[in-house]
Protein backbone atom coordinates (compact mmCIF):
# COMPACT_ATOMS: atom_id res chain seq x y z
CA UNK A 1 0.00 0.00 0.00
CA UNK A 2 1.43 3.81 -0.93
CA UNK A 3 1.95 6.43 1.25
CA UNK A 4 -0.87 7.83 -0.67
CA UNK A 5 -3.13 5.33 0.34
CA UNK A 6 -2.15 4.96 3.92
CA UNK A 7 -4.66 3.74 6.47
CA UNK A 8 -4.85 3.53 10.36
CA UNK A 9 -7.68 2.01 12.66
CA UNK A 10 -8.11 1.69 16.12
CA UNK A 11 -7.76 -1.51 17.55
CA UNK A 12 -7.05 -0.77 21.25
CA UNK A 13 -8.11 2.37 23.39
CA UNK A 14 -7.27 3.65 27.20
CA UNK A 15 -8.61 5.93 29.23
CA UNK A 16 -6.22 7.89 30.87
CA UNK A 17 -6.32 9.13 34.62
CA UNK A 18 -6.50 12.63 33.09
CA UNK A 19 -9.63 12.30 31.13
CA UNK A 20 -7.64 12.09 28.28
CA UNK A 21 -8.12 9.35 25.59
CA UNK A 22 -5.55 7.00 23.90
CA UNK A 23 -6.43 5.56 20.71
CA UNK A 24 -4.29 2.93 18.73
CA UNK A 25 -4.11 0.89 15.92
CA UNK A 26 -2.27 0.78 12.36
CA UNK A 27 -0.56 2.99 10.14
CA UNK A 28 0.91 2.39 6.46
CA UNK A 29 3.47 4.15 5.07
CA UNK A 30 5.14 1.50 4.04
CA UNK A 31 5.97 2.01 0.31
CA UNK A 32 8.58 5.03 1.71
CA UNK A 33 9.98 2.77 4.61
CA UNK A 34 8.81 -0.68 3.49
CA UNK A 35 7.91 -0.99 7.45
CA UNK A 36 4.72 -1.40 9.05
CA UNK A 37 3.81 1.05 12.05
CA UNK A 38 2.12 1.09 15.50
CA UNK A 39 -0.21 4.14 15.51
CA UNK A 40 -1.43 6.16 18.60
CA UNK A 41 -3.69 9.01 19.08
CA UNK A 42 -4.06 10.81 22.29
CA UNK A 43 -7.10 13.27 22.86
CA UNK A 44 -8.00 15.62 25.33
CA UNK A 45 -11.39 15.15 27.11
CA UNK A 46 -13.41 17.07 24.80
CA UNK A 47 -12.43 15.16 21.76
CA UNK A 48 -9.32 17.72 20.19
CA UNK A 49 -5.92 15.97 19.72
CA UNK A 50 -4.04 16.44 22.58
CA UNK A 51 -0.85 18.33 20.86
CA UNK A 52 1.44 17.97 23.72
CA UNK A 53 1.66 14.09 22.72
CA UNK A 54 4.01 13.11 19.73
CA UNK A 55 4.14 14.64 17.01
CA UNK A 56 0.87 17.45 17.23
CA UNK A 57 -1.19 14.68 19.10
CA UNK A 58 -0.18 11.43 17.07
CA UNK A 59 2.35 8.91 16.61
CA UNK A 60 3.81 6.08 14.17
CA UNK A 61 6.03 3.69 15.23
CA UNK A 62 7.77 1.53 12.76
CA UNK A 63 8.11 -2.48 13.09
CA UNK A 64 9.08 -4.74 10.72
CA UNK A 65 9.19 -5.20 7.22
CA UNK A 66 5.52 -5.61 6.31
CA UNK A 67 2.37 -3.17 6.10
CA UNK A 68 0.34 -6.02 7.68
CA UNK A 69 1.87 -5.00 11.07
CA UNK A 70 -0.19 -3.38 13.82
CA UNK A 71 -1.59 -2.60 17.20
CA UNK A 72 -4.59 -4.31 18.79
CA UNK A 73 -3.87 -3.42 22.45
CA UNK A 74 -3.10 -1.23 24.67
CA UNK A 75 -2.11 -1.42 28.59
CA UNK A 76 -1.25 1.30 31.21
CA UNK A 77 1.59 0.97 33.43
CA UNK A 78 1.06 2.85 37.14
CA UNK A 79 3.80 5.12 36.27
CA UNK A 80 2.15 6.33 32.59
CA UNK A 81 4.41 4.62 30.32
CA UNK A 82 1.84 2.75 27.90
CA UNK A 83 2.50 -0.87 26.01
CA UNK A 84 1.21 -1.58 23.35
CA UNK A 85 0.95 -5.08 21.74
CA UNK A 86 0.60 -6.32 18.27
CA UNK A 87 2.41 -8.09 15.72
CA UNK A 88 5.99 -7.50 13.02
CA UNK A 89 7.09 -8.94 10.13
CA UNK A 90 10.53 -9.86 10.15
CA UNK A 91 11.09 -10.98 6.52
CA UNK A 92 9.79 -14.49 7.34
CA UNK A 93 7.28 -14.39 9.86
CA UNK A 94 4.94 -12.46 11.72
CA UNK A 95 5.86 -11.87 15.28
CA UNK A 96 4.24 -11.48 19.11
CA UNK A 97 5.51 -7.69 19.14
CA UNK A 98 5.87 -5.09 22.16
CA UNK A 99 6.51 -1.43 21.77
CA UNK A 100 6.34 0.48 25.41
CA UNK A 101 5.93 4.32 25.16
CA UNK A 102 7.06 7.28 27.74
CA UNK A 103 4.13 9.71 28.83
CA UNK A 104 5.27 11.97 26.31
CA UNK A 105 4.72 9.42 23.59
CA UNK A 106 8.52 9.07 23.01
CA UNK A 107 9.65 5.46 22.65
CA UNK A 108 10.90 4.21 26.19
CA UNK A 109 14.27 3.11 24.66
CA UNK A 110 14.94 1.01 28.18
CA UNK A 111 12.55 -1.41 27.46
CA UNK A 112 13.18 -4.40 25.32
CA UNK A 113 15.65 -3.38 22.67
CA UNK A 114 15.57 0.45 21.61
CA UNK A 115 11.63 0.52 23.22
CA UNK A 116 10.78 -2.53 21.30
CA UNK A 117 10.38 -6.51 21.67
CA UNK A 118 9.19 -9.20 19.50
CA UNK A 119 9.10 -13.31 19.92
CA UNK A 120 8.41 -15.39 17.27
CA UNK A 121 6.30 -18.88 18.55
CA UNK A 122 6.00 -20.25 15.05
CA UNK A 123 5.49 -17.62 12.61
CA UNK A 124 1.93 -16.22 12.20
CA UNK A 125 1.78 -14.70 15.24
CA UNK A 126 0.54 -11.59 16.81
CA UNK A 127 -0.81 -10.57 20.11
CA UNK A 128 -4.78 -9.88 20.39
CA UNK A 129 -4.69 -8.86 24.24
CA UNK A 130 -2.71 -7.56 26.94
CA UNK A 131 -2.86 -7.17 31.12
CA UNK A 132 -0.54 -6.00 33.64
CA UNK A 133 0.00 -8.05 36.65
CA UNK A 134 0.10 -6.17 40.07
CA UNK A 135 3.84 -7.22 40.21
CA UNK A 136 4.69 -5.29 36.66
CA UNK A 137 4.73 -8.56 34.66
CA UNK A 138 3.01 -8.18 31.21
CA UNK A 139 0.72 -10.80 30.01
CA UNK A 140 0.51 -10.97 26.33
CA UNK A 141 -2.00 -13.09 24.29
CA UNK A 142 -3.14 -14.19 20.35
CA UNK A 143 -2.55 -16.79 18.10
CA UNK A 144 0.98 -18.43 17.34
CA UNK A 145 0.71 -20.22 13.53
CA UNK A 146 -1.27 -19.36 10.81
CA UNK A 147 -0.68 -22.97 10.56
CA UNK A 148 0.54 -25.44 13.68
CA UNK A 149 2.63 -27.96 14.06
CA UNK A 150 -0.22 -30.29 13.73
CA UNK A 151 -1.52 -28.82 10.56
CA UNK A 152 -4.34 -27.11 11.70
CA UNK A 153 -4.78 -23.59 12.06
CA UNK A 154 -3.11 -21.71 15.41
CA UNK A 155 -2.96 -22.39 18.59
CA UNK A 156 -3.80 -20.27 21.51
CA UNK A 157 -0.92 -18.00 22.76
CA UNK A 158 0.61 -16.47 25.82
CA UNK A 159 3.75 -15.05 27.05
CA UNK A 160 4.95 -12.83 29.88
CA UNK A 161 7.23 -10.30 30.03
CA UNK A 162 9.61 -8.57 33.10
CA UNK A 163 9.10 -4.69 33.20
CA UNK A 164 12.26 -4.51 30.96
CA UNK A 165 10.85 -6.89 27.80
CA UNK A 166 12.48 -9.64 28.51
CA UNK A 167 10.18 -12.97 28.62
CA UNK A 168 10.04 -14.28 32.30
CA UNK A 169 11.25 -17.76 31.96
CA UNK A 170 8.94 -19.00 34.98
CA UNK A 171 5.86 -18.64 33.00
CA UNK A 172 5.11 -22.11 30.68
CA UNK A 173 8.60 -22.98 28.90
CA UNK A 174 10.79 -20.04 28.49
CA UNK A 175 8.15 -17.76 29.31
CA UNK A 176 6.11 -18.88 26.41
CA UNK A 177 2.48 -21.16 26.97
CA UNK A 178 0.62 -22.22 23.45
CA UNK A 179 -2.39 -24.31 23.38
CA UNK A 180 -4.88 -25.74 21.16
CA UNK A 181 -8.50 -25.48 21.30
CA UNK A 182 -10.49 -27.55 18.43
CA UNK A 183 -8.90 -27.26 15.38
CA UNK A 184 -8.83 -23.41 14.27
CA UNK A 185 -7.32 -21.90 17.50
CA UNK A 186 -6.63 -18.37 18.77
CA UNK A 187 -6.76 -16.03 21.72
CA UNK A 188 -8.39 -12.59 21.30
CA UNK A 189 -8.72 -10.98 24.80
CA UNK A 190 -7.14 -11.84 28.42
CA UNK A 191 -8.13 -10.84 31.95
CA UNK A 192 -6.77 -11.19 35.57
CA UNK A 193 -8.83 -12.64 38.42
CA UNK A 194 -7.96 -10.98 41.68
CA UNK A 195 -6.31 -14.49 42.60
CA UNK A 196 -3.75 -13.90 39.84
CA UNK A 197 -5.56 -16.66 37.77
CA UNK A 198 -5.10 -15.30 34.14
CA UNK A 199 -8.28 -16.12 31.34
CA UNK A 200 -8.34 -16.20 27.87
CA UNK A 201 -11.03 -16.04 25.35
CA UNK A 202 -10.57 -16.37 21.73
CA UNK A 203 -11.78 -19.46 19.40
CA UNK A 204 -13.10 -21.10 23.39
CA UNK A 205 -11.94 -20.27 26.76
CA UNK A 206 -9.03 -20.96 28.92
CA UNK A 207 -8.30 -20.24 32.27
CA UNK A 208 -4.13 -20.75 33.79
CA UNK A 209 -2.59 -20.66 36.82
CA UNK A 210 -0.23 -18.40 37.45
CA UNK A 211 2.73 -20.05 36.09
CA UNK A 212 1.35 -20.86 33.05
CA UNK A 213 -0.13 -24.21 33.64
CA UNK A 214 -3.93 -24.79 33.24
CA UNK A 215 -6.13 -24.83 35.70
CA UNK A 216 -7.76 -28.32 36.37
CA UNK A 217 -10.54 -26.77 38.12
CA UNK A 218 -12.22 -24.58 35.57
CA UNK A 219 -14.34 -26.65 32.79
CA UNK A 220 -12.50 -29.28 31.23
CA UNK A 221 -8.59 -29.52 32.38
CA UNK A 222 -8.86 -25.81 31.94
CA UNK A 223 -10.68 -25.23 28.60
CA UNK A 224 -14.38 -24.38 27.67
CA UNK A 225 -15.38 -24.90 24.60
CA UNK A 226 -17.37 -22.38 23.60
CA UNK A 227 -20.81 -22.25 21.29
CA UNK A 228 -19.86 -21.72 17.50
CA UNK A 229 -18.23 -18.21 16.37
CA UNK A 230 -15.40 -16.59 17.58
CA UNK A 231 -15.45 -14.96 20.63
CA UNK A 232 -13.66 -11.70 20.51
CA UNK A 233 -13.80 -10.03 23.79
CA UNK A 234 -14.00 -10.79 28.07
CA UNK A 235 -14.88 -9.48 31.23
CA UNK A 236 -15.21 -10.06 34.78
CA UNK A 237 -18.43 -9.60 37.20
CA UNK A 238 -17.22 -8.71 41.21
CA UNK A 239 -18.53 -12.24 41.49
CA UNK A 240 -16.17 -13.96 39.59
CA UNK A 241 -18.61 -14.81 36.58
CA UNK A 242 -16.88 -14.65 32.92
CA UNK A 243 -18.91 -12.57 30.34
CA UNK A 244 -17.65 -12.89 26.73
CA UNK A 245 -18.88 -11.50 23.43
CA UNK A 246 -18.30 -12.17 19.84
CA UNK A 247 -21.15 -13.66 17.37
CA UNK A 248 -23.36 -14.41 21.07
CA UNK A 249 -23.02 -13.08 24.43
CA UNK A 250 -22.51 -15.63 27.37
CA UNK A 251 -22.40 -15.63 30.57
CA UNK A 252 -20.41 -18.50 32.78
CA UNK A 253 -19.91 -19.53 36.42
CA UNK A 254 -16.27 -19.20 37.87
CA UNK A 255 -16.21 -22.52 37.03
CA UNK A 256 -16.54 -22.67 33.41
CA UNK A 257 -20.26 -23.83 33.23
CA UNK A 258 -22.45 -21.70 31.36
CA UNK A 259 -24.61 -19.31 33.90
CA UNK A 260 -28.43 -21.09 33.03
CA UNK A 261 -29.73 -17.55 34.49
CA UNK A 262 -28.39 -15.18 31.95
CA UNK A 263 -30.83 -15.51 28.42
CA UNK A 264 -31.21 -18.74 27.15
CA UNK A 265 -28.92 -21.40 28.86
CA UNK A 266 -26.41 -18.76 29.32
CA UNK A 267 -26.29 -17.16 25.88
CA UNK A 268 -27.94 -14.08 24.15
CA UNK A 269 -27.86 -13.53 20.80
CA UNK A 270 -28.71 -10.40 19.20
CA UNK A 271 -30.41 -9.54 16.13
CA UNK A 272 -28.90 -7.81 12.98
CA UNK A 273 -25.98 -9.61 13.12
CA UNK A 274 -24.79 -8.28 15.80
CA UNK A 275 -21.01 -9.05 16.59
CA UNK A 276 -19.18 -7.93 20.01
CA UNK A 277 -15.47 -6.84 19.95
CA UNK A 278 -14.94 -4.94 23.73
CA UNK A 279 -17.23 -5.81 26.91
CA UNK A 280 -17.74 -3.44 29.73
CA UNK A 281 -19.34 -4.26 33.69
CA UNK A 282 -21.40 -1.05 34.90
CA UNK A 283 -21.28 -0.58 38.70
CA UNK A 284 -25.11 -1.22 38.61
CA UNK A 285 -24.11 -4.64 37.23
CA UNK A 286 -25.53 -3.51 33.62
CA UNK A 287 -23.14 -4.98 30.68
CA UNK A 288 -22.37 -2.99 27.75
CA UNK A 289 -21.25 -4.55 24.34
CA UNK A 290 -19.56 -2.67 21.57
CA UNK A 291 -18.68 -3.86 18.23
CA UNK A 292 -20.98 -3.78 14.38
CA UNK A 293 -23.75 -4.74 13.31
CA UNK A 294 -24.34 -6.02 9.63
CA UNK A 295 -21.27 -8.30 9.73
CA UNK A 296 -17.65 -7.54 7.72
CA UNK A 297 -19.15 -4.28 6.13
CA UNK A 298 -21.14 -3.44 8.96
CA UNK A 299 -21.54 -0.08 11.43
CA UNK A 300 -20.46 0.29 15.07
CA UNK A 301 -22.73 -0.54 17.28
CA UNK A 302 -23.23 -0.42 21.15
CA UNK A 303 -25.46 -1.95 23.33
CA UNK A 304 -26.11 -2.70 26.80
CA UNK A 305 -27.83 -5.43 28.79
CA UNK A 306 -29.55 -5.80 31.79
CA UNK A 307 -28.10 -8.74 34.19
CA UNK A 308 -30.33 -11.48 33.38
CA UNK A 309 -29.35 -10.62 29.30
CA UNK A 310 -32.69 -8.72 28.14
CA UNK A 311 -31.60 -5.50 26.14
CA UNK A 312 -31.84 -2.51 28.35
CA UNK A 313 -35.04 -0.64 26.40
CA UNK A 314 -33.61 2.93 28.30
CA UNK A 315 -30.39 3.11 26.58
CA UNK A 316 -30.85 3.82 22.18
CA UNK A 317 -33.54 2.43 20.84
CA UNK A 318 -34.50 -0.97 22.46
CA UNK A 319 -31.17 -1.46 23.90
CA UNK A 320 -28.84 -0.42 20.97
CA UNK A 321 -27.08 2.42 19.37
CA UNK A 322 -25.95 2.31 15.81
CA UNK A 323 -23.04 4.78 14.59
CA UNK A 324 -22.38 5.91 11.48
CA UNK A 325 -18.95 7.70 10.99
CA UNK A 326 -19.28 8.45 7.02
CA UNK A 327 -17.70 5.93 5.67
CA UNK A 328 -19.27 2.98 4.83
CA UNK A 329 -18.10 0.52 7.44
CA UNK A 330 -16.85 0.89 11.06
CA UNK A 331 -16.77 -0.92 14.00
CA UNK A 332 -16.08 -0.74 17.71
CA UNK A 333 -13.04 -2.31 19.19
CA UNK A 334 -12.23 -1.14 22.84
CA UNK A 335 -14.82 0.42 25.42
CA UNK A 336 -14.20 2.87 28.71
CA UNK A 337 -16.52 4.43 31.43
CA UNK A 338 -15.79 7.96 32.21
CA UNK A 339 -15.79 9.05 36.18
CA UNK A 340 -19.78 10.68 35.33
CA UNK A 341 -20.39 7.43 33.43
CA UNK A 342 -19.92 8.66 29.72
CA UNK A 343 -19.54 5.56 27.45
CA UNK A 344 -16.15 6.07 25.18
CA UNK A 345 -15.68 3.46 22.26
CA UNK A 346 -12.84 3.35 20.02
CA UNK A 347 -12.60 1.58 16.75
CA UNK A 348 -11.67 2.18 13.30
CA UNK A 349 -13.84 3.34 9.92
CA UNK A 350 -13.42 2.55 5.86
CA UNK A 351 -11.43 -0.84 6.43
CA UNK A 352 -8.66 0.30 8.81
CA UNK A 353 -8.90 4.04 6.85
CA UNK A 354 -9.32 5.84 10.29
CA UNK A 355 -9.34 5.64 13.83
CA UNK A 356 -12.59 7.05 15.54
CA UNK A 357 -13.46 7.13 19.16
CA UNK A 358 -17.51 8.18 20.29
CA UNK A 359 -18.88 9.25 23.27
CA UNK A 360 -22.85 8.59 25.05
CA UNK A 361 -24.65 9.69 27.41
CA UNK A 362 -25.69 7.08 29.79
CA UNK A 363 -28.83 7.03 27.78
CA UNK A 364 -27.22 6.20 24.45
CA UNK A 365 -27.49 9.51 23.00
CA UNK A 366 -24.08 11.12 21.62
CA UNK A 367 -22.33 13.32 23.68
CA UNK A 368 -22.29 17.18 21.62
CA UNK A 369 -19.54 18.73 23.61
CA UNK A 370 -17.63 15.57 22.59
CA UNK A 371 -15.74 16.17 18.94
CA UNK A 372 -17.82 16.84 16.24
CA UNK A 373 -21.56 15.66 17.65
CA UNK A 374 -20.15 13.39 20.28
CA UNK A 375 -17.67 11.72 17.03
CA UNK A 376 -14.30 12.00 16.44
CA UNK A 377 -12.36 10.84 13.08
CA UNK A 378 -8.41 11.08 13.00
CA UNK A 379 -6.34 9.92 9.75
CA UNK A 380 -2.70 9.50 9.50
CA UNK A 381 -2.18 10.00 5.93
CA UNK A 382 -0.05 12.68 5.45
CA UNK A 383 2.48 13.69 2.99
CA UNK A 384 5.21 11.74 4.38
CA UNK A 385 8.38 13.02 2.25
CA UNK A 386 10.24 10.46 0.51
CA UNK A 387 14.14 9.92 -0.45
CA UNK A 388 14.48 11.90 -3.66
CA UNK A 389 18.14 12.47 -4.33
CA UNK A 390 19.77 10.57 -7.30
CA UNK A 391 16.28 10.69 -8.72
CA UNK A 392 15.57 12.27 -12.52
CA UNK A 393 12.88 15.20 -11.98
CA UNK A 394 10.31 12.90 -13.88
CA UNK A 395 11.06 10.34 -10.96
CA UNK A 396 10.56 13.03 -8.36
CA UNK A 397 7.53 14.65 -9.08
CA UNK A 398 6.10 11.43 -9.02
CA UNK A 399 7.93 9.70 -5.56
CA UNK A 400 6.46 13.38 -4.24
CA UNK A 401 2.63 12.67 -5.88
CA UNK A 402 2.53 9.24 -4.73
CA UNK A 403 3.43 10.68 -1.04
CA UNK A 404 0.87 13.67 -1.17
CA UNK A 405 3.40 15.91 -1.42
CA UNK A 406 3.29 18.78 -4.12
CA UNK A 407 6.47 20.20 -6.14
CA UNK A 408 7.94 23.30 -4.91
CA UNK A 409 11.11 25.26 -6.33
CA UNK A 410 13.00 23.21 -8.82
CA UNK A 411 16.54 24.42 -9.74
CA UNK A 412 19.66 22.76 -12.08
CA UNK A 413 19.07 19.87 -14.36
CA UNK A 414 20.18 16.28 -14.26
CA UNK A 415 19.26 14.56 -11.06
CA UNK A 416 18.49 15.19 -7.41
CA UNK A 417 20.83 16.42 -4.85
CA UNK A 418 18.89 17.85 -2.48
CA UNK A 419 15.79 18.79 -0.98
CA UNK A 420 13.80 21.15 0.99
CA UNK A 421 12.40 18.83 3.41
CA UNK A 422 14.20 15.61 4.87
CA UNK A 423 13.01 12.18 3.73
CA UNK A 424 10.84 10.68 6.22
CA UNK A 425 8.92 14.05 7.66
CA UNK A 426 5.59 13.83 8.07
CA UNK A 427 3.99 17.16 7.05
CA UNK A 428 0.33 18.34 5.86
CA UNK A 429 -1.06 17.03 2.63
CA UNK A 430 -0.24 18.94 -0.03
CA UNK A 431 3.22 20.34 0.93
CA UNK A 432 5.71 21.60 -1.28
CA UNK A 433 9.05 19.82 -1.44
CA UNK A 434 11.58 22.14 -3.62
CA UNK A 435 14.25 20.15 -5.33
CA UNK A 436 17.84 20.99 -6.76
CA UNK A 437 19.13 19.03 -9.43
CA UNK A 438 23.07 18.60 -10.93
Amino acid sequence: MSAAQAASGASSGLLLPSGKILAGGRTDLGSLTHKGYFALARYNANGSLDTSFGRKGKIATPLGVHFGAGMNALVRQPDGKIVAGGSSYNGHNFDFALVRYKPSGAVDTSFGHDGKVTTNFFGGDSISGLALQPNGMIVAVGVAGIVGADGNSGNFALARYKANGSLDQSFGSGGKVQTKIGAVSGASSVVLQPDGKIVVAGSGLARYNSDGSLDPSFGSGGIVTTPPGVVASLALEPDGKIVVAGSSILRYLPDGSLDPSFGSGGQVSLTRNFFGKAVLIQPDGKIVVAGRVGGGGGTLAVARLQQDGSLDTGFGSGGMVVTGFGIAYSEANALARTVGGKLLVAGDSGAGKNLIVGRYNSDGSLDPSFGTGGKVTTSFTVCAVPTLKGKKLSGAKLALKNARCSVGKVSGRGRVVSQSRPAGTWLKVGTKVSIRLR
